[in-house]
């Protein structure tokens, strides 16, 4: 997951602190091989012997997953920061910086495009239109999109009720508990929570970093990634499910999804798409 619209440097140092996230923020292995299984599944569709690919950020795990041979493969993110740390090690994919609600490409230029929480990071329902409707501009006739959701329940949480399974024990990481906060604290009627926000609900439970690790067991740095939102100036997004399948059916049929076995993987469903 990258940013099209927060402050560089909130996602320069989410780049620094990569090492310390964990899934259901990062893609686990479990999600990697459905991102594989999807794009492989697409490039059959396709029948494709030289697929040309767009990844939509520079999630690590995305560029270094197994792709189909002969695959081109290009990255965008709008953060020079986030290209620098992700890829100076990588001689491919070459980074390109832009923006993708005005993505720098010709149409019709990829046949597969994956994505990674890519909604989250937009900020509003109108954006994640506008995402599809990019999208589907870039992608040749039929061509497909894999992406990974990270969607709210129907039903909220209540601040209260997260802070009990915590203390009981009852939350398996950090990352988790981050999410969970998260997600309860968006305004129902436009799904977007600002980033500061969970910053400051969590200082507001009081939670020492140290004693919550020596509590739980959990690397107190993984604690300590949660200090990236602090002060950071925009919105993350998490739609309901069918708010996101509303967004993208305006340019997108869906194929497939897939929801992992993981802790709080009922919320991180990876779809399939074509184009409409």
């Amino acid at each position: 997951m990258t940013d099209p619209g927060l402050g560089q440097d909130h996602w320069a140092r989410h780049a620094a602190q990569w090492a310390h996230v964990g899934h259901p923020l990062r893609p686990s292995d479990a999600d990697i091989a459905v991102a594989r299984e999807l794009v492989s599944r697409a490039t059959e569709h396709l029948s494709l012997t030289s697929p040309r690919a767009l990844v939509l950020g520079v999630t690590p795990e995305l560029l270094d997953m197994r792709w189909p041979e002969r695959t081109r493969l290009a990255a965008i993110d709008r953060c020079p920061g986030m290209i620098g740390a992700m890829l100076s090690e990588r001689p491919d994919p070459a980074g390109v910086c832009g923006n993708w609600l005005q993505l720098p490409f010709a149409d019709g230029s990829f046949d597969l495009v994956v994505g990674d929480g890519c909604l989250t990071v937009l900020e509003s329902a109108g954006d994640h239109r506008r995402f599809g409707s990019e999208l589907a501009r870039i992608l040749a006739p039929g061509g497909c999109l894999v992406l990974r959701l990270f969607i709210r329940p129907h039903s909220a949480e209540t601040l209260d009720e997260i802070v009990a399974d915590l203390n009981a024990g009852r939350i398996g990481n950090f990352h988790v508990f981050k999410w969970r906060l998260a997600m309860a604290l968006v305004d129902d009627s436009s799904g977007a929570v600002p980033v500061a926000d969970i910053w400051q609900a969590w200082r507001d439970i009081g939670f020492a970093p140290a004693r919550l690790a020596a509590e739980q067991g959990w690397p107190l740095a993984e604690i300590e990634t949660i200090e990236a939102y602090r002060h950071a100036t925009a919105r993350y997004t998490f739609p309901k499910l069918d708010e996101a399948r509303a967004a993208l059916s305006v340019s997108f049929e869906e194929l497939a999804c897939r929801t992992p076995a993981y802790e709080l993987g009922e919320r991180c469903p990876t779809m399939l798409f074509t184009v409409r």
